[in-house]
C-alpha cells in the first residue's frame, strides 16, 4: 500500500512540474531558409554609472556606484584623464572618492576578448560644505536617486514632479513628422521651474519649450515633436529626454524606428503576445516578415541579425545572424534566450536587414519580470495540495476499513 501511494505521489509531483515550467505549445508555423548559419556572442561589457550623476554637487567626498554586464577580463576608472586606477575586476561595487571645486569628468573602462567598453559622465562641484563627510554625501545621493528631490533641510518643500509617461515609440518615414505629449505635474509644494535635456535625439526631436514653470498641483502638457529627414540613414535611434528641477530628474526614454522612403526592402518584427512578459533565463519568440518591394520576382540573399538590447541600445543578448533568400515576401519565426541576469525592465528585440549597401532595421519592445521565485512557490503550492488530497483519501479509506470491519463482528 505504501509503495503505491509513494509511485502516485512521484507521478503527480512530475505531471505537476512539467506543467508549470514546460514551455507552452503556440503552434508557430515557421519557414525554414537555405543557407542558415547562426552563432551566439556573450557581447562586450555594458557600463553603467548609478553616481555621480550629471549635475552639480556641493560635496568634495561622492560615492561612486557602478555595475557591469557580462564577463570583463579588466576594469578601471580615470578621472579628469589622470592616471588610470584599477578596479580589480569587480562587476558591482561602490566607494567614496575625493575631488576638489569645479568641473569633472569620470570615466569607467572595462574590456573582455571581445573588445573594450567606456562610460563617462561630467558634474560639478560648487562653493559649499567642501568638508562634508562620506555620510553626507550618502546621504545627499540618497535624496537624489530616491526622487525627493529640494532641499536636505527640516521643513523644505517637496520639489518633484511626475510625467505621464515613461517611453515614446515613434515610426517614420524619412521626410515624415510626428508630434507626441507628455504631462508633467508639480508634486510639491511651491513653484518650480524645469528645464530639458535631449541625448542622442537632436537630429530627430523639436520640443517647444526648454524651460518652464509649474505652480504647486499644476499640469502642463509639453508638444514633442519627432522629425526625420530625407537624408537621415534608415535605422532604429535611441535616445532620453530628461526633465531636471535641481537635483531631481526623471527621463523618457525614446526609440525611433526611421525607414526610407523609396525602399527595395522592408522588415517589421513583432514579439508574439505569450512572450511580451517574461521571466530572465527563458527565450522570447518573434514573427519577422520581409519583404522584396524593389527587386520582386528575383530571389536575393540579405543578411539578418537579431539581437536584444536595454533602452541605452546596449547589447545584452546573443546575435543570431543568417542569411536568407528574399523572392517577394518571407515571413519566419526566430526565438532568442533573454539573459539569466537581466533586471526587470523593458529591452528591444532588434531585427537588422542588410543587402549590399542597403540597410533596413525594425524592432518590438517586451518587459523582463522580477520575482522569478514564483516557479518554485507554484510548485510547492502543487505539492501541498497532492500531499492533501492524499492524506484525505488515506483517511477516507481507513474510515471505510473501520466501518467494514465493525459491521462483521
Amino acid at each position: 500500500m505504501k509503495k503505491w501511494l509513494l509511485f502516485v505521489f512521484l507521478m503527480f509531483l512530475l505531471q505537476g512540474i512539467f506543467a508549470i515550467t514546460g514551455e507552452s505549445i503556440t503552434g508557430e508555423a515557421s519557414e525554414f531558409p537555405t543557407n542558415v548559419s547562426v552563432f551566439v556572442q556573450p557581447g562586450h561589457p555594458i557600463i553603467y554609472i548609478y553616481s555621480p550623476e550629471n549635475q552639480t554637487y556641493t560635496n568634495t567626498t561622492l560615492l561612486m556606484n557602478y555595475s557591469i554586464k557580462n564577463n570583463v577580463s579588466s576594469i578601471w576608472y580615470n578621472l579628469d584623464n589622470s592616471g588610470n586606477i584599477s578596479l580589480s575586476n569587480i562587476s558591482e561595487n561602490s566607494f567614496y572618492f575625493n575631488v576638489s571645486l569645479g568641473s569633472h569628468i569620470l570615466y569607467i573602462y572595462a574590456n573582455n576578448t571581445l573588445g573594450q567598453s567606456l562610460k563617462s559622465v561630467y558634474f560639478t562641484i560648487s562653493e559649499g560644505s567642501s568638508s562634508s563627510s562620506s555620510s553626507s554625501s550618502s546621504s545627499s545621493s540618497g535624496s537624489s536617486s530616491g526622487g525627493s528631490g529640494g532641499s536636505g533641510g527640516g521643513g523644505a518643500s517637496i520639489t518633484a514632479f511626475e510625467l505621464d509617461k515613461n517611453l515614446f515609440q515613434i515610426s517614420l518615414i524619412q521626410g515624415e513628422t510626428k508630434t507626441e505629449s507628455v504631462k508633467i505635474k508639480n508634486l510639491g509644494s511651491s513653484r518650480v521651474t524645469i528645464s530639458i535635456e535631449t541625448l542622442d535625439l537632436d537630429s530627430i526631436v523639436l520640443i517647444d519649450e526648454k524651460s518652464f514653470s509649474l505652480n504647486p498641483g499644476e499640469t502642463k502638457e509639453l508638444n514633442i515633436h519627432f522629425f526625420a529627414l530625407s537624408n537621415i540613414l534608415p535605422n532604429v535611434y535611441f535616445g532620453k529626454i530628461t526633465f531636471a528641477s535641481g537635483t531631481f530628474k526623471k527621463s523618457i526614454v525614446a526609440v525611433v524606428e526611421i525607414k526610407q522612403r523609396q525602399a527595395l526592402f522592408d522588415i517589421n518584427v513583432e514579439v508574439l503576445p505569450n512572450y511580451k512578459n517574461v521571466y530572465p533565463g527563458k527565450r522570447i519568440s518573434a514573427l519577422i516578415d520581409l519583404a522584396n518591394i524593389g527587386l520582386r520576382e528575383t530571389a536575393v540573399d540579405v543578411d539578418l541579425t537579431l539581437y536584444i538590447t536595454d533602452d541605452e541600445k546596449n547589447k545584452v543578448s546573443e546575435i543570431s545572424q543568417e542569411v536568407l533568400a528574399v523572392k517577394n515576401n518571407l515571413t519566419i519565426t526566430r526565438k532568442l534566450q533573454v539573459p539569466e541576469n537581466l533586471k526587470e525592465g523593458t529591452y528591444f528585440l532588434i531585427a537588422d536587414l542588410k543587402y549590399s549597401n542597403i540597410t533596413a532595421s525594425s524592432y518590438d519592445s517586451f518587459n523582463v519580470q522580477g520575482g522569478r521565485f514564483n516557479y518554485l512557490w507554484l510548485v510547492i503550492i502543487v505539492v501541498l495540495l497532492i500531499l492533501l488530497s492524499i492524506g484525505i483519501k488515506i483517511f477516507i479509506s481507513r474510515k471505510r476499513a473501520g466501518k467494514s470491519g465493525k459491521k462483521y463482528r
